[in-house]
C-alpha cells in the first residue's frame, strides 16, 4: 500500500504526510546544544553571487561535460539534480574550502562535482565523503544499482581528482565524533529525516 501511495501521490503531498510524521519524533530528541558560531551567516544577495559568477562558467562547462560523459547519461547521477551539482560546485570555487565534509556519498555524484571544483582553486583541496555502506564495494555498491560502470573512485581516477577525495565508511555521526579535520563546507545529503539532520547540524 505504501508503494502505491509512493507512487500516484504528488510529491508536495508526500513531503507534507513526512514532515507531520517527523514531527512528533523530532520534539521527542533531546535537546542538543552547540555553539553557531561555526556556522557560516550568509544573506541571499551574498549567495546568490556566487551562484551567478561568470567566471565559474568555463570550468563548470568543461568539468560537467567531462563528468556527465563518464556517467553516459545526467539521469543516472543518483538524487542529485542538475541544479544542485551546478551549486555545489559554484559554491566551492566561491568559497574556496580547503576541507568539505560530504554527508552521504551513494553514487558519488555530487562527490565528483566538488572534488573538480577543489582542484582547480586549491592543489591540497579534499573532500571527506561518509556513507553508511561501501560505495566503491565491488559487487554491492550502489553504482552497480544505478547501472554505472565502475565505483565512485575509479570514476574519480579518471578524472583525475582522485587525491581530493577521502572515502570513509561508517554513519556520520560516528566519523564527526572521532575525526579531527575543520571543515570549510559542509554538505548533508544522507538520512533526510529532520531528526537526523539536527543531529548532524549540531554535531
Amino acid at each position: 500500500m505504501k508503494q502505491l501511495i509512493k507512487a500516484i501521490a504528488p510529491t508536495p503531498v508526500l513531503n507534507v504526510a513526512r514532515d507531520l510524521r517527523e514531527w512528533p519524533r523530532l520534539r521527542a530528541r533531546p535537546v542538543q546544544v552547540f555553539d553557531t558560531k561555526n556556522l557560516w551567516s550568509a544573506d541571499r544577495a551574498a549567495v546568490s553571487a556566487m551562484l551567478e559568477d561568470s567566471g565559474t562558467d568555463a570550468g563548470w562547462d568543461e568539468d560537467h561535460k567531462t563528468i556527465t560523459a563518464l556517467f553516459g547519461d545526467e539521469n543516472k547521477m543518483g538524487g542529485v539534480n542538475p541544479g544542485d551539482r551546478k551549486a555545489l560546485y559554484y559554491l566551492v570555487r566561491a568559497l574556496k574550502p580547503k576541507n568539505v565534509l560530504e554527508v552521504g556519498t551513494h553514487i558519488g555524484a555530487s562527490t565528483l562535482y566538488i572534488a573538480r571544483a577543489l582542484k582547480r582553486i586549491a592543489k591540497k583541496g579534499k573532500v571527506s565523503t561518509v556513507d553508511i555502506m561501501d560505495v566503491n564495494d565491488a559487487v554491492h555498491g550502489p553504482w552497480k544499482e544505478a547501472g554505472l560502470p565502475e565505483g565512485p573512485r575509479d570514476m574519480a581516477t579518471r578524472l583525475e581528482c582522485a587525491a581530493h577525495i577521502d572515502f570513509h565508511t561508517c554513519p556520520c555521526l560516528e566519523l564527526m565524533a572521532t575525526i579531527k579535520t575543520k571543515y570549510d563546507l559542509i554538505f548533508l545529503d544522507g538520512d533526510h529525516t529532520a531528526q537526523a539532520v539536527y543531529q548532524e547540524v549540531s554535531a
